[in-house]
């Protein structure tokens, strides 16, 4: 009953080859729920079954979502449970996207272009590098407020403003 019969089902050995997913990942996503329902999947026994070669692309899609998107199990059975031929569209729409983005990516600035059209005159770059900055002395006490003993006594060094 593999591939080569009629019917096309496949095994679990070659469900994993063919999807690049390990068996026992494929057996963990069948018991969170995340290859639908028992529909197309024929069990012949406790520990043998034969699963429909569609189950190849929506496992490829799985670990997709996992390793590149970050998604959580949770997250993708319920995308998957709305509409999976939508979830593996967006995922194909957002990977143009970002292959558009990244083609342009060459007109970017450069950063001594950035620097000419944006720096602050040297006069006015000096008055404003100190003006944010509290005296030396309430930096130290700050730093010595910071220690969790200091902290545990009450002492702050909120008193230098």
């Amino acid at each position: 009953m593999s591939d080569g019969d009629g019917n096309g089902l496949l095994r679990m050995r070659e469900l994993a080859q063919r999807s690049g997913v390990s068996a026992g990942t494929i057996k963990h996503y069948v018991r969170e729920g995340l290859l639908g329902g028992d529909e197309g999947i024929v069990r012949t026994s406790r520990n043998m079954a034969y699963y429909p070669p569609e189950l190849v692309e929506r496992i490829r899609l799985i670990k997709r979502l996992q390793e590149e998107r970050f998604m959580p199990l949770r997250a993708i059975r319920a995308l998957l449970d709305d509409d999976p031929d939508r979830a593996g569209t967006l995922v194909e729409l957002e990977d143009r996207i970002l292959e558009r983005a990244l083609a342009r990516d060459e007109r970017r600035v450069s950063a001594a272009e950035v620097k000419r059209r944006y720096e602050m005159p040297a006069e006015v770059r000096s008055r404003s590098a100190h003006a944010d900055r509290p005296p030396r002395a309430c930096l130290s006490r700050a730093r010595a407020s910071s220690r969790p003993a200091d902290r545990a006594r009450g002492r702050s060094g909120a008193r230098c403003r």
